[in-house]
This record gives structure tokens, C-alpha cells and sequence, in this order.
């Protein structure tokens, strides 16, 4: 799990971030992916890195869900 406030600041982030980017998936699943994600690059050897792994590897999911958007949202 996270170790540190700075951690999950980065990680809120990254979620953040995606929600802007994927209005149509409701946040919470958009929070749920990222921190599998971020779950999955944990223990990778180049801490710096990881954000980025997140991101995109999340991003790369976010884009073949289902979105939400028979809510009045286009």
C-alpha cells in the first residue's frame, strides 16, 4: 500500500487527472483502477517511475471501459 502522504498525493493525482479526462466513468471506478494500478507497480525497482506506469496503464483500461453516458453527459 501507499507508505507516504506524498504517495497519495501523487496517486490522488493521477485519479484526478483521469476523472477530468473520462467524465463519463464514475470516479470512484476511476479511483478503484488507479490504485490497482498502482497496487501492481508498487514494488517497482524505479520509485519515480511508478506515477507514470499508473497513469498510463490505468488510462490504457479507462479507454476500453464502458463509460456513463446515457446520464445527460456526452
Amino acid at each position: 500500500m501507499m507508505n507516504n502522504d506524498a504517495g497519495r498525493n501523487v496517486i490522488d493525482q493521477v485519479a484526478q487527472r483521469l476523472s477530468a479526462k473520462f467524465p463519463g466513468v464514475d470516479p470512484a471506478v476511476v479511483n478503484r483502477v488507479v490504485r490497482e494500478k498502482y497496487q501492481h507497480f508498487n514494488a517497482h525497482a524505479r520509485r519515480d517511475f511508478v506515477p507514470i506506469l499508473v497513469e498510463d496503464s490505468a488510462r490504457d483500461l479507462l479507454r476500453i471501459m464502458p463509460s456513463n453516458t446515457d446520464n445527460g453527459h456526452a
